[in-house]
């Protein structure tokens, strides 16, 4: 049963059990996720809000159900397309900001607890029903995601990052976290990564659920010599299993209006999107151009906002402002004089 036919079905249901009753046999795995995502209390009031931006999306693809826990379409019959790579996840080897490679998934339906950030892009080969591909998730989102935005721009990047999610549900359904975790190891051995010293989880997308949280501390386990990173607004996973993080796996709480007082009250390292170089200098947090801070340091900081941002904006004024003032050429300079530093870091 997709999620989108329980949402039709009312939250009533799925108190009262009948839903998850009904659903087939080795399914309730991804009841319970489709719970934790979207952070069931019991409360039908407060539920129904907390999953009415996820139901706005979902209700738009006029073609059918889909599934953000599921996605992988057949293809037409005549039409087939062949991926070699249809048992692995697509590890990326980096890009113009990382040196070192890492893993995406679609932003913001594998983000649960994010708000200010959060954004969709459409699912692969389609568009919203206004005809965009790119949307935020509500009226809480302050600023555009720039994994969305990059999703939503290039249909290799959101196929990749639909599949991973696709294969990753696969493997739960068949073997829980011990299959999600081999899973992810097989893929950045297959991608020939296993001796990378530093590898981003996320470079789009999030923690989903409690379960998959939990295999990406086996793969860090299982790949001790690697240094995993990753920011995260999925705060409740970590707590929960905050005691179990390996050393190698180095995680940035991204730091919300609504998660503050969480962050601060469970001494979690923090990141902050800030507007300009002067905000991040009040509250004495060094910027991160190049990820070097977060893959590689203990300390909190800030990220400065950059990339489209929706037009009348506070975010695409402050954009506008950093431009003018050069900061992101400032920004651009220091990330190509700090490579050799940055490769150092993958020598060590």
């Amino acid at each position: 049963m997709s999620i989108k036919k329980l949402l039709r079905e009312g939250l009533a249901n799925i108190y009262e059990g009948n839903v998850k009753s009904s659903l087939s046999k080795g399914s309730i795995t991804l009841f319970e996720t489709v719970k934790d995502y979207y952070k069931m209390s019991g409360d039908h009031v407060l539920d129904a809000k907390n999953i009415n931006e996820l139901h706005t999306f979902l209700k738009e693809d006029e073609e059918g159900d889909f599934d953000p826990f599921g996605h992988g379409t057949q293809p037409e019959q005549g039409n087939e397309v062949v991926d070699e790579n249809i048992c692995y996840l697509t590890i990326s080897k980096g890009n113009s900001k990382l040196d070192w490679p890492y893993l995406s998934l679609p932003a913001g339906y594998t983000c649960p607890m994010a708000s200010v950030c959060k954004s969709f892009a459409s699912k692969p080969g389609k568009k919203f029903s206004d005809g965009s591909s790119l949307k935020a998730a509500s009226d809480k989102t302050e600023f555009g995601c720039y994994a969305a935005r990059a999703q939503a721009q290039y249909p290799a990047v959101k196929k990749n990052a639909f599949t991973n999610l696709s294969l990753l549900m696969e493997a739960q359904k068949s073997g829980g976290i011990e299959a999600m975790t081999e899973l992810i190891v097989d893929s950045i051995k297959h991608a020939g990564f296993e001796h990378t010293k530093i590898f981003r989880i996320h470079e789009g997308g999030d923690f989903f659920s409690d379960n998959y949280f939990k295999a990406w501390i086996g793969v860090a386990n299982a790949l001790p010599n690697i240094n995993f990173y990753t920011h995260t607004t999925s705060l409740k996973f970590w707590i929960a299993n905050k005691g179990s993080v390996p050393n190698n796996m180095n995680l940035n709480a991204s730091m919300q209006d609504d998660n503050k007082d969480l962050i601060i009250q469970n001494d979690l390292r923090y990141s902050k999107v800030v507007y300009s170089v002067e905000d991040a200098k009040e509250q004495r947090l060094r910027i991160d151009y190049d990820d070097s801070i977060a893959c590689c340091s203990d300390e909190n900081f800030a990220l400065l906002i950059h990339g489209g941002q929706p037009k009348g904006s506070d975010a695409s004024k402050a954009v506008s402002t950093n431009k003018k003032s050069g900061h992101y050429d400032k920004m651009k300079a220091l990330h190509k004089a700090n490579k050799p530093s940055r490769q150092d870091l993958l020598r060590k």
